[in-house]
């Protein structure tokens, strides 16, 4: 220090400063640490590693390597194709079929053969065995590639896949599959827990339950079988018993005209009596959408030909029930040949095939359509009555005993269940009468005429068991033709596209949607003329039939037309337009050949 000019010399002492102590620092670090933040559980995983480090290590183990192939062993030893579904089931159920088997790497034939026999026992015993495998271009036909067995070397020759073995000397036996008896179901009818191995056999014999319980169900009631003829006279046939209307089955209808007498003073039993107990079981395992229900029970009912043709290339075969009518005395004979007695009998379940008088056409569902159409509008002309906003039965003496009653009731079920016109026409409280289901005493002869004709299709029992079926025997079921409905019903076929004769039919489609419009508002032919003669002209009925055409209604066009008429093809369902240069194009010529045409019934043919 500096005092009083003299200079001193001070030592220097170490005076300790103050710092953060050890465990701040190592608080510091660890809330800080960078590496920390980012790998939270580094340090436990370090420790997990420096643990694991210490224990013993194992030694692996030697594992033979091995390759794996499909193998199928058959029980034929002459088998030359790939089993069927049925016969791999039958084989899996004796030990053979498809397995994958593990075949060592350096396997001899030996090795090889040995795994096969282990896999399959039964090849042990049948003397030696080949491989197979399918056949180049085939996937169903074997060949044989290898006699005995093969190494490993060999099998990877072989591909991927798989590997057929069938015995050489002689043939594997083999046990049926074994069913699985304690599966059972419980019965739609009797409430009672079947074994499915005996449901078929249970549903033969089987009965609904009574009383309450089967009211419930809606299911009607299973009459005995029979043998015996019985008969009643003509005078008790306006006291039929509802037993007897309630034992006529759908299968009774297929008999033919030795289970049935078309006379109604000799009432018989039928014989040999099978129930369809599927409709039954059908009338409440399903929906009650009325046009689903109708479609599926025209489905189990239809047997012989197809009742439309579903393409215009195909060869429609099969049998049905030709019928042979006049245009001019139309119900007449209609009702003569569906009540004939004579051979061939009338079978129900078949198609009609309808041929006009004088007319060549054949009938693939197109006549059919036409001849049903024009039958459900005499009937209510000649054997009903109109009365408030129906009809009901009007009762003479000579329709009775000629049974036109009997045969309206065949027409309305062809109708319903061949594609012609839905029967309502009837009136509510007629339509009451003839579907009721209990006391059918007071029924009038005419009536039950008219609903023994419906019993022989089965659809006074099919509406008992699904009454949202009477739906389809109301006026509210058809709707009005409108043009926007025509139009989407008539799918036209054109030419390809910027092409001249695609603008041709361009041209000539808009003239007959205008045409169309015309006809709408009824202003064509002062209104006789409608939008459902033009339907008729194309498809042989005036309103789309409730289950449908097989084959959408369509329109083409030809530069080949003998004349400028337009052309329908009612088995097709095609209306046929005409073209080119020969054909006039203005606007009010092709109007009247349109008039011309759709006026007749000769659809475009002179």
């Amino acid at each position: 220090m500096i005092s009083d000019g003299n200079t001193h010399s001070t030592p220097s002492t170490n005076i300790p400063v103050a710092g953060p102590s050890s465990s701040v620092v190592d608080e510091h670090r660890r809330l800080f640490n960078r590496q920390l933040r980012v790998h939270p559980y580094a340090s436990r995983r370090q420790n997990r590693v420096t643990s694991s480090s210490h224990r013993v290590q194992r030694v692996p183990e030697n594992r033979e390597k091995t390759i794996t192939r499909t193998f199928v062993c058959l029980a034929g030893r002459d088998q030359l194709t790939v089993p069927t579904n049925r016969e791999k089931l039958l084989l899996k159920e004796n030990g053979l079929g498809e397995k994958k088997l593990q075949i060592p790497t350096n396997a001899s034939k030996e090795q090889v053969k040995e795994v096969l026999y282990k896999a399959f026992r039964p090849l042990q015993s049948c003397g030696g065995f080949e491989m197979l495998l399918c056949a180049d271009n085939s996937r169903t036909r074997l060949q044989v590639v290898k006699y005995g067995s093969c190494n490993t070397d060999e099998l990877r020759c072989l591909g991927m896949g798989r590997v057929y073995i069938r015995p050489i000397q002689v043939d594997i036996t083999l046990g049926d599959i074994e069913d699985d008896d304690e599966h059972a179901e419980e019965c739609l009818l009797c409430r009672e827990s079947i074994p499915l191995l005996g449901m078929r056999a249970h549903m033969e014999t089987c009965r609904p339950l009574s009383g309450t319980e089967q009211n419930s169900l809606e299911l009607p009631e299973q009459p005995p079988r029979s043998t015996d003829q019985a008969s009643i006279s003509h005078d008790e046939a306006a006291a039929f018993k509802s037993e007897f209307l309630s034992h006529v089955k759908i299968t009774d209808y297929l008999g033919g005209a030795e289970n049935y007498r078309h006379t109604f003073g000799n009432y018989s039993n039928f014989t040999g009596v099978t129930p369809l107990w599927s409709f039954q079981i059908y009338f409440r395992a399903t929906c009650d959408e009325p046009v689903t229900v109708l479609g599926e029970f025209r489905r189990k009912l239809q047997r012989g030909r197809m009742l439309d043709l579903q393409n215009d290339s195909e060869l429609c075969e099969g049998k049905t029930t030709e019928i042979f009518v006049s245009r001019y005395r139309l119900f007449d004979d209609a009702m003569e040949e569906i009540l004939r007695n004579d051979p061939p009998a009338i079978d129900f379940s078949v198609p009609l095939e309808v041929i006009f008088t004088g007319e060549g056409a054949q009938d693939y569902g197109g006549p059919r359509r036409e001849f049903l159409g024009m039958v459900m509008r005499d009937i209510p002309d000649k054997l009903f009555k109109e009365e408030g906003e129906g009809y009901v039965i009007f009762e003479k003496k000579e329709a009775l005993d000629r049974k036109h009653y009997y045969g309206a009731g065949l027409f309305l079920g062809f109708s319903l269940l061949q594609g012609g016109p839905l029967p309502t026409f009837l009136a509510e409280d007629q339509l009451q009468r003839i579907f009721k289901k209990d006391d059918l005493t007071n029924l009038g002869e005419a009536e039950t005429q008219f609903r023994v004709g419906l019993e022989r299709f089965g659809l006074i029992e099919l509406l008992h068991g699904k009454p949202s079926l009477s739906f389809l025997f109301r006026k509210t079921a058809v709707l009005p033709m409108t043009y926007p409905k025509l139009v989407k019903l008539l799918d036209p076929i054109f030419s390809d596209e910027a092409s001249n004769q695609r603008q041709r039919e361009e041209r000539t489609y808009r003239l007959f949607l205008n045409y169309l419009k015309e006809v709408s508002a009824g202003r064509r032919v002062d209104g006789n003329i409608s939008l459902h003669s033009i339907l008729k002209f194309v498809t042989g009925c005036e309103n789309e039939p409730v289950l449908g055409f097989q084959m959408k209604p369509s329109i083409c066009f030809d530069t080949n037309m003998p004349s400028c008429l337009p052309i329908g093809n009612t088995c097709i369902s095609r209306l046929t337009l005409p073209i080119g240069e020969n054909v006039s194009m203005t606007k009010e010529e092709v109007f009247s050949f349109f008039d011309y045409a759709f006026a007749n019934d000769y659809f475009g043919r002179l």
